[in-house]
Order: C-alpha cells, then structure tokens, then sequence
C-alpha cells in the first residue's frame, strides 16, 4: 500500500474509533510508539496533514487538529528533530483538551487523554537532558505544564451530573501527570490548586483505577512532607502501600523509600530484613544510631548517603532524627539511673560527651536546648544542686523502639 493509503486509512481509524465511541483503539492510534508511526509519518512532507485530517474526520475539528499535531510530532521524532517535536507534541495536548472539553458524550475519550499525556511527559525528560541552561528547562516546564492545566480545566469542568459518566473521573489521572512534572522539576506552583479541586470532589474518586489512587497517595505524601506534616504524610504512603500491587516491588520500594524516614521520624523503625529486601540498607546505620543514641554515627551516616537523600528529598526529615537519638540517649540515662526523675545535669553532659560526641560547651548548650525546647524541666534539688527534671513520659508508644506493623 502507498504512503497516501497508508495516511488514509489511519484517519480513516480514527474516524471510526471516535464513532464508535472506543477510547482504547484511539488511544493506540495517537500513541507515538503505535506501528502506525512508521508508516504514515513520510508522508508529512508532501501532504498537508491539517488538510488531509480534516477531510476525512468531519466530526470533530478538535480531534481533527490534534490528530494532524500528532502526525507532525511523528515526523519530527523520525527525523530526530526532539526541539519541533516537543512543540508539537504540546499543542496536540491542548488540542485533545480541547476535544474533550467539547465532547459530550461521556468519558470515554480519557485513555486517548492519557497516552497524549504521557508521551508529553516523556518527551518533556527526553528534552530537557539535552538542555544547557536553566531557563531553558524552565520555559520546557512551563509549556508542558500549561498544556496539563487546559487538560485538567477540561476534565474539571465538565457538567455531567452522573458521576460515572462524567468527565472529572478524569482529574486524578491528569493530576498525577501534573505532579510528576512538578517533583521533576521542584516547582509547585499549582500542586495545592490542584489538590483542593480533587478534595471538593471527593466522590470521584470511588471510580478510580487502583494504580492512579496509589500514585495519587503517593504524590500527595510527597507534597505533605514539603509542608512538614508528617503525620498526614505517613497516611498518605500507608495508603499508597496499603494499595500497592504486591508483585510490583519498585513501586513499593519508591514508597518505602519515603515512608521509612516519616515513620522513624515519629518513633517506628524498620527491621533490617525489610531494608534488605527493597536494597534500602542506606537507613540501617541510621536506624542502629537512632537507637542507641549515637549522634556521631548518625552524622557519619548522613554525610556518606547525603546524594541519595538529597535526591529524593528526605535529607531534611533524616536530619531531625537527631533530636529523636537525644531523647533515646536521655532515656539510657534514666534507665542507667534507675529509674530517677531527678537527675544531675552532669550526668548529661557526661553522656553527651562520652555516647553523643560532644564537648563540654557542646554538651552544656545541647541540655539547655532540651529544657528550653520544654523535653526537661531544670531545678536546683535541695536549693543548690542543679538538676534536670525528666517531664517526658518514657513509654512504649513514644520512646521503644517498635516495627513497622503493616510491612509484615
């Protein structure tokens, strides 16, 4: 079959998925690692694509332009033309945003959403690794973000009353796009907009895939993390892991990865079986000196994992573990004192010094810390000996050290 045979009958397709309502076979067929890409994407060159579109899929102008923005991203992807087929690739998702937007016949049409919008995606990494300076990437991010918007103000928007036929069903999944461009990039600009939409509409989410729930949970953990509420974030990953398909391991690595140093940060830490069997022995020096209270080796630990923590951005929430192996080596005091509230401060500088690594100055200012932070009361016991009163509460909930129940 000719080239020109070969374009038409490709309209043609899409002409007939479109009717028929059938939103898997148009999602192949603007899928850019779809067969069809080698063999109608020569002829861009000699033939109007918006023309030809058009002529053949009277339907929808919307689809039309989309189709032939598809068409072009084809061509310029086989002439290893990555900078025009970005562009373009950006306009086919404003066009399919505009598609659905006008569409008014259910939800079908959002698999084809997503495959446009995962390509851009793609794209957008692949371009942005063969830029040079900042600003470039910058206005990269800020020409597939703004395509992401007019696909989630399309989805958003819709008018439906019926919940299972609307198009908002589709917000989770174009959220999700829109938070991985933004974790990429650092640029949250719009992830608390986003999220409030989500939240008013809470009843879509009954109708969500497994897989775009937990990669919901698991961006939204990400983002409370930034906020410093680790409580709230610590139910968005138990959540996501909860949910997490039991064979897809990287997953439920990419989860852990995060939620380990939430749940040690509020006093549960993981066993070493379970960091052997996601490779993530990067906590276990930290665990074993959060335990006993062992600031160097805490310190040692930061500094030589620094990369990967900073990385995934828990390096921040890594570092106030410190206060957590302070009270741990304040509980081995009360412990080795057996059991007394009052305790003389030297005590503490002298397990400060010792276990803690501290100079005398070090170790004095560190104890005054802990009393003006309200973890210990300081008096003077029978008028003239200073002391520390423990006001802590040494429990099993606060202070033993337990395991992460839901990983067994």
């Amino acid at each position: 079959m000719s080239a020109a045979g070969d374009l038409k009958s490709y309209l043609k397709s899409v002409h007939v998925a479109h009717g028929r309502e059938d939103g898997n076979a148009l999602a192949a067929l603007l899928s850019l690692e779809d067969g069809h890409i080698q063999r109608v994407h020569q002829l861009v060159h000699s033939e109007n694509p918006e023309d030809c579109a058009k002529k053949v899929i009277t339907s929808d102008q919307n689809l039309a332009r989309a189709v032939a923005a598809h068409l072009k991203v084809a061509s310029k992807m086989m002439n290893n033309d990555i900078e025009q087929a970005f562009t373009l690739q950006c306009t086919c998702c404003e066009e399919m945003a505009e598609y659905i937007r006008d569409e008014a016949n259910g939800n079908w049409q959002l698999k084809a959403l997503n495959i446009v919008m995962l390509d851009l995606l793609k794209m957008e990494k692949n371009y942005e690794d063969q830029l040079e300076t900042e600003d470039q990437r910058t206005d990269t991010f800020s020409c597939a973000m703004r395509a992401f918007q007019d696909c989630f103000r399309g989805v958003a928007n819709d008018p439906q009353s019926d919940i299972a036929r609307s198009k908002k069903v589709g917000m989770m999944l174009v959220a999700n796009h829109m938070f991985n461009l933004s974790f990429r990039h650092n640029n949250f600009a719009f992830v608390n907009a986003i999220t409030r939409t989500i939240d008013n509409n809470a009843n879509v989410e009954q109708y969500q895939p497994m897989c775009h729930r937990v990669t919901f949970y698991y961006y939204r953990g990400r983002k409370a993390i930034l906020d410093a509420a680790y409580r709230q974030a610590g139910t968005y990953f138990t959540q996501a892991l909860d949910h997490c398909h039991r064979q897809s391991t990287h997953n439920i690595r990419l989860i852990l990865l995060i939620l380990i140093p939430v749940n040690m940060l509020l006093g549960r830490m993981p066993t070493r079986e379970l960091l052997q069997q996601y490779n993530l022995l990067q906590f276990d020096r930290i665990c074993a000196s959060v335990k006993c209270g062992d600031i160097p080796m805490l310190n040692a630990a930061l500094e030589e994992h620094q990369v990967f923590f900073t990385k995934w951005n828990i390096f921040l929430v890594l570092q106030k573990l410190q206060s957590l192996a302070y009270r741990n080596l304040f509980k081995r005091v009360f412990v080795w004192q057996n059991g007394k509230v009052q305790i003389p401060v030297s005590v503490f500088h002298q397990a400060l010094q010792v276990v803690g690594g501290l100079g005398a100055s070090s170790a004095s200012r560190q104890s005054d810390k802990f009393v003006y932070n309200g973890l210990c009361q300081s008096q003077f016991a029978n008028g003239t000996l200073p002391c520390l009163f423990l006001s802590f509460r040494f429990n099993s909930t606060t202070f033993e050290i337990g395991y992460m129940k839901q990983f067994y």
